[in-house]
């Protein structure tokens, strides 16, 4: 049970720090928050289905994919947001 609830938990942080990078995108305009807002979104749809499913270890750790494609996309944000800055 408090599995579940520190899952579901985990998911709501990650889905309110989407909120808090998309609203700073639409306030600035800087395509960094967007490619950390996608991350965070990402990034939150792990512990959902972890919490919404009851997987065995196996098909868990199949998720942690998920997890990789977050971090992907926060180095690629940086990596576009440090690029575009030199072309100024």
């Amino acid at each position: 049970m408090s599995n579940d609830f520190f899952s579901g938990a985990t998911a709501v942080f990650y889905f309110v720090a989407t909120l808090v990078f998309l609203k700073f995108w639409r306030r600035t305009g800087q395509g960094l928050f967007l490619w950390f807002a996608l991350a965070f979104g990402v990034l939150g749809l792990q512990p959902m289905i972890v919490g919404a499913m009851s997987l065995d270890s196996e098909q868990e750790s199949q998720l942690f994919l998920l997890r990789l494609v977050g971090f992907l996309l926060i180095i690629v944000g940086v990596i576009w947001a440090n690029r575009s800055s030199s072309k100024r």
